[in-house]
């Protein structure tokens, strides 16, 4: 056999040629005669068994020559659901049950998984289509059973708060959530009572397969979803809807006290606000009105110690221009004093000299220096002095050193 893979004419003259086919180079499986070309893409594998051997074909490009190597199929590795049906009946959408009252029951349920070993689960279940029957049976089997040992009260409850938007999620995120709920029941252990059923079943049908599965197959099962339930039984399921519709009515007037209460609340807390921010309002206000007259008061204050202190500077300017005033009068004072007296002694000295150079000048300056020296030595005498008869003719000899001095002593003696 013998591929074309590049573009252009090909031009041959053989009788033995024979022309096949033309397919798109993407084509996944190429298969002419004993050659192969194998396209497998992420997130698939190829299955394929070499004289008898099986060999898993990673993504990518592969040619196989050998004609013993024979390509069977691909095989995703990426999640993917199934819906469960009892039988392997695809036409039937809903897996019947019985509970634990052995009254029948119609649940939708679907499984998610991935294939994490893909030649273990060829080498212990078969192709695609024994993997998918084989994942249907069992996990019939074990809802079956989880149903077959749960009231349909508990059931009932579940699939109304189910409608009230409280059901199953999807997905891994749902098995992850359940998974930190429940650490997992183990086989043959009762439920939890405080979770609801189908988060319960969830839990214990995690916990019977995916460990198992995983191991035992290389597949992984990731969550199982509850889609619907009905009860077969049409008395039992008008009673449940009864039951339902009276349950739905009383948790309304209970949503409504709630929202009345809550109402309630709302308006207590709305009127202690308005309270608290009036209260907040009239401390803002004392606040600033003591502030303001605070600041008055410091600015008075202020003004005040200015006054004082313009007028104390003032008076000290004019206590120093009057202490200057009064030096400067003084120390006038005091050189007219001094002119005066230097003037005088010129005076007196120039008449000295007038007088010294006569002999009368010579006798009158002797007697106002006799005169001086009697009214300083007779200063505070109160008495009459006589004078001796030797002295009234000649006046002038009382003054004499000799008279001045036995005055003198007289007076100090008789004083």
């Amino acid at each position: 056999p013998i591929f074309f893979q590049e573009r252009g004419v090909y031009l041959v003259d053989s009788p033995m040629f024979r022309y096949v086919e033309s397919v798109p180079i993407e084509t996944p499986k190429i298969i002419l005669g004993s050659r192969k070309i194998i396209t497998v893409k992420e997130g698939m594998v190829g299955v394929s068994h070499h004289k008898g051997q099986l060999k898993i074909l990673p993504p990518g490009r592969h040619v196989i020559e050998d004609e013993e190597h024979v390509f069977d199929e691909f095989l995703s590795t990426q999640q993917k659901s199934l819906n469960l049906t009892k039988d392997s009946n695809p036409s039937q959408l809903l897996m019947v049950c019985e509970s634990r009252e052995l009254v029948r029951i119609g649940i939708q349920a679907s499984v998610f998984y991935n294939i994490r070993d893909p030649k273990l689960a060829v080498i212990k279940i078969g192709d695609v289509k024994d993997i998918e029957n084989f994942i249907n049976d069992t996990a019939t089997a074990v809802i079956t059973t989880i149903i077959r040992t749960t009231s349909l009260a508990e059931i009932a409850q579940s699939g109304h708060a189910m409608e009230k938007g409280t059901g199953m999620m999807g997905g891994e995120q749902q098995h992850q959530q359940l998974q930190r709920q429940d650490s997992g029941a183990k086989e043959g252990e009762d439920f939890e009572p405080n979770l609801p059923f189908f988060d319960r079943m969830h839990a214990d049908f995690i916990s019977r397969l995916q460990e198992n599965f995983l191991n035992e197959y290389g597949i992984f099962m990731l969550n199982v979803r509850i889609g619907d339930f009905k009860v077969l039984d049409e008395d039992i399921s008008q009673s449940i809807a009864n039951h339902a519709s009276t349950t739905a009515a009383t948790q309304a007037k209970l949503a409504n006290l709630e929202g009345n209460r809550q109402i309630d609340l709302v308006n207590k807390d709305s009127d202690f606000r308005i309270e608290r921010m009036q209260a907040d309002v009239d401390a803002h206000r004392m606040t600033t009105n003591a502030r303001a007259k605070a600041q008055a008061m410091k600015e008075e204050a202020q003004a005040q110690a200015e006054a004082l202190k313009i007028q104390a500077g003032a008076r000290m300017e004019a206590t120093k221009l009057e202490a200057e005033a009064r030096a400067a009068s003084i120390r006038v004072i005091a050189e007219a004093e001094a002119e005066a007296t230097r003037a005088k002694g010129d005076a007196e000295s120039e008449r000295a000299t007038k007088l010294g150079s006569i002999a009368f000048g010579r006798e009158v300056t002797l007697a106002e220096i006799h005169a001086n020296m009697v009214e300083k030595s007779m200063a505070g005498v109160q008495k009459v002095v006589y004078l001796p008869t030797e002295m009234q003719k000649n006046p002038f000899a009382l003054f004499s050193q000799d008279a001045l001095s036995g005055v003198a002593a007289l007076a100090q003696g008789k004083h």
